[in-house]
């Protein structure tokens, strides 16, 4: 061997090592520009596979979700007592379920983008799990399944499936996304699972647009002892859910400064078929309504709804005072609440005698009435009042009037400070010989009258 070839070949090795060590750099360099989009036709085995498979269960799994917490088909919900976190979470985890599945084909060639898409999905689960522990994994929905006549139940349910299906699909996801990047002990990839996990934990903990203190909870989503009252409630058709207010919105502990024009009291009863369900309302003492039924179904939601036709007012508004519903289950008291009408909390006393009252007869708009006359069918308003009421008081009266039979009475509250008007129509039975005598009495006599000529027939 020359020298000269010995330096040739030596000179042939150094320039092999150059190449062989610059050829990793032009790689990483590759690599670098490569970046994010960078494709690879080498991605583990059944990594599409797996990753579909556990957002389709997911996503199976929210629907499921879904439907528990909210009316079933051709139903209306009345009302939803408990679950509404678990339906927002069950419609995020579904949306975002079928984006990632549409967005992981498009993206199983590129590890890193296909890993940030089922990161998506590990945030959308984990908020979807804070979502459903803010219910306690229970729902309750009051749903009319009734299209002309009114079946309104009361239906219940456990969702704590979703806790084990949405932890183990989270799980699955994250090892396919460390399987695409070959590494389960890089810092970043660390980062971004605690970045994904801490979004989906803050999007579970965000209030709802209708948030108020003491909601979203188990105890706040239960109405104060049982018993949820809503103001200005309306009687829809009964494919609609028959009475209802324009949001189950509950009136809350303080007096209602603004009188409503009605109340609805709804109450979820714990009662089997066939048991004896008893509704009541009360206006301090006087019973309002009753009603008692034989229940059909199986935990039952039951209401009563007060109206000014209830208190025999003339204003499209119920007067000032204290109200109350009950409801009862085989005789026995379950639910009460009490609720006031009005800034004034008033003591019900005696009605005596010596108070001094006064009986006006006025038309239905609040004129002065200067017939001395009457027929049947005339229709007109009585004003009691009581000048020397003490404050605070409203006291108990009877407004009466003469029948072949005896006087036939109707219970009313005169308030302090405040007229009562009673809306009043004659009937063919009333009146005794051509005289029509109106009266308030208290428990010990009659304290003012009014009589008028009642004429046959109509001028």
């Amino acid at each position: 061997m020359t020298p000269e070839q010995s330096a040739d070949e030596q000179a042939a090795v150094a320039t092999s090592r150059e190449r062989e060590r610059a050829a990793p750099a032009r790689s990483g360099g590759e690599r670098r520009r490569g970046g994010f989009l960078q494709k690879s036709d080498r991605r583990p085995s059944h990594q599409l596979a797996a990753s579909s498979v556990a957002t389709i269960v997911a996503v199976v799994a929210a629907i499921a979700g879904f439907s528990q917490s909210t009316a079933e088909f051709l139903c209306t919900t009345v009302q939803r007592t408990q679950g509404a976190h678990v339906a927002r979470g069950s419609a995020l985890v579904i949306v975002a379920g079928l984006l990632v599945l549409i967005a992981g084909i498009i993206t199983r060639n590129r590890p890193r983008l296909f890993a940030a898409v089922l990161l998506v999905e590990v945030a959308a689960l984990t908020s979807g799990l804070v979502f459903v522990a803010r219910d306690a994994a229970r729902t309750r929905v009051v749903e009319d399944c009734g299209f002309f006549t009114e079946t309104t139940t009361a239906r219940a349910g456990q969702v704590a499936y979703l806790y084990i299906i949405w932890a183990a699909a989270a799980l699955i996801l994250l090892w396919q996304a460390a399987r695409g990047l070959r590494t389960t002990l890089s810092l970043r990839f660390a980062g971004s699972v605690l970045s994904a996990l801490a979004v989906g934990v803050g999007l579970g903990l965000v209030p709802d647009g209708h948030h108020r203190r003491g909601s979203g909870g188990v105890a706040a989503s239960l109405p104060p002892k049982g018993v949820l009252i809503c103001r200005d409630a309306f009687q829809a058709p009964e494919v609609f859910g028959g009475w209802q207010c324009e949001n189950n919105t509950d009136i809350g502990a303080a007096p209602l400064l603004h009188a409503p024009k009605s109340v609805l009291c709804s109450a979820d009863l714990h009662a089997r078929i066939g048991d004896r369900i008893s509704v009541q309302a009360f206006y301090f003492k006087m019973l309002l309504k009753h009603d008692d039924f034989k229940n059909s179904d199986v935990n039952p939601n039951a209401y009563v709804e007060i109206d000014p036709g209830d208190m025999s007012s003339v204003d499209n508004r119920l007067p000032d005072g204290s109200y109350r519903c009950r409801f009862y289950v085989n005789h026995k008291l379950v639910h009460a609440r009490r609720f006031q009408i009005g800034p004034t909390r008033y003591q019900v006393s005696p009605a005596l005698s010596r108070y001094h009252y006064t009986l006006t007869l006025t038309t239905l708009h609040g004129r002065p009435r200067p017939n001395a006359s009457t027929h049947v069918g005339d229709e007109f308003a009585i004003d009691v009042s009581s000048p020397r009421l003490p404050a605070n008081t409203a006291i108990p009266v009877s407004v009466c009037v003469n029948t072949p039979d005896g006087d036939s009475c109707y219970d009313e509250y005169i308030l302090h400070g405040q007229q009562t008007r009673v809306d009043w129509q004659v009937d063919k039975r009333e009146g005794v010989r051509g005289i029509y005598r109106l009266m308030i009495e208290t428990s010990d006599r009659t304290v003012a009258t009014r009589s008028l000529r009642l004429r046959k027939t109509q001028r």
